[in-house]
């Protein structure tokens, strides 16, 4: 296996913390199985067009993107180091090198918004090349039945498939024969020693005890239930920004300039996190700190999904009334799952590099 080599073709390339840590994890996972594992350098038109530090859009987005402009482009520093760094990107133009293809994970089979030929594969390959999956999402609890004939047409070209979420499988699982695996996402893939050694330097004038706050959605109820936290335990509270330019709620302080490896930190150092994104829920778990998810509105599948697997169904609530700091978190039992899933997913990639190099 060690001669194969396998390219990763996802949202690399977004300013989004999830979607580039994930990568980094699934790269670094291929790696460790033996094979040369690249990054397909493939920039949707959607991800370029909404990454240009001043838009043009709409009076409202030229507004905001000039009020932004300082705090984006040492955010795209930041950014673009942690890729020149720790991803091996290889061409598009290339890919016709590449003994297995992998398509995700993170949301790249939504229709509403990416592009579906490149994230099934559908470009110039080498022959007898293998494609797979792995813990692709579709994004969304329910399907459209337009979507769904589509989905049918796109997986005869996958030859392995799995998805992140339940139910995804028990969307697709009845348009092909081949049987659907549900997989974790590639971020719990690696243990926490191996996020450290992602982890940046220390971000100027921290506060060195606090509950860290990472709103994806800017729901009351996330600050709300944080400032409960806060209170009780006798903490500040730092709020990592991923967008936007108001500060709706009271917090003690904002980092709005993280690139992913002081992402990382911040959950490092936290004495709690509170959160209302799936990748804040994952990082909150490799860290090992006790955490609060707050549901999504309208996508709460792969939230419930995870900490159901976990058995951290608990740690979801929607109202500070559910705040009960007195119930710790055996982190043991977590890890012993995680390692079962691992294992899940470790013969999962092993049987798809066996594929691609022909063996039986």
């Amino acid at each position: 296996m060690h001669d194969s080599k396998a390219g990763i073709i996802t949202f690399h390339f977004a300013q989004n913390y999830g979607a580039v840590l994930q990568c980094y994890a699934l790269q670094e996972f291929l790696s460790n199985r033996q094979c040369n594992a690249f990054v397909i350098n493939h920039k949707d038109y959607a991800q370029e067009r909404d990454l240009k530090l001043i838009q043009f859009r709409s009076p409202k987005r030229f507004v905001k993107s000039i009020l932004l402009f300082v705090r984006n482009v040492a955010k795209r520093l930041r950014f673009n180091r942690f890729r020149s760094k720790h991803l091996n990107l290889i061409s598009a133009e290339f890919a016709d090198t590449l003994d297995l293809i992998v398509l995700g994970s993170d949301q790249v089979w939504n229709f509403d918004f990416a592009n579906t030929k490149a994230y099934f594969a559908e470009f110039p390959k080498k022959q007898n090349a293998k494609v797979v999956s792995y813990a692709a999402s579709i994004g969304k609890d329910s399907v459209s039945s337009a979507e769904l004939d589509k989905y049918k047409e796109k997986l005869k070209g996958v030859d392995m498939i799995s998805v992140r979420e339940s139910v995804a499988k028990d969307a697709l699982q009845p348009l092909t024969e081949k049987h659907i695996d549900v997989m974790i996402d590639p971020t719990l893939l690696l243990s926490r020693e191996q996020w450290q050694t992602a982890i940046g330097k220390s971000l100027s004038g921290r506060i060195k005890k606090y509950v860290l706050i990472y709103s994806l959605n800017q729901y009351p109820e996330t600050f709300k239930i944080a400032q409960k936290v806060a209170k009780e335990l006798g903490l500040k509270t730092i709020e990592v920004r991923s967008h936007g330019i108001k500060v709706r709620h009271s917090v003690n302080k904002t980092v709005t300039f993280a690139g992913p490896a002081e992402f990382l930190r911040l959950f490092q150092d936290a004495e709690f996190v509170v959160t209302d994104s799936f990748h804040g829920t994952v990082f909150s778990m490799i860290f090992n700190k006790p955490f609060y998810t707050i549901p999504h509105k309208k996508m709460n599948s792969r939230m419930s999904g995870l900490l159901r697997l976990v058995g951290l169904g608990s740690r979801l609530i929607s109202s500070e009334n559910s705040v009960a700091l007195g119930e710790e978190i055996d982190y043991e039992a977590v890890e012993d799952i995680l390692v079962a899933e691992r294992l899940r997913a470790t013969a999962f990639i092993d049987k798809a590099l066996a594929d691609a190099n022909g063996q039986d």
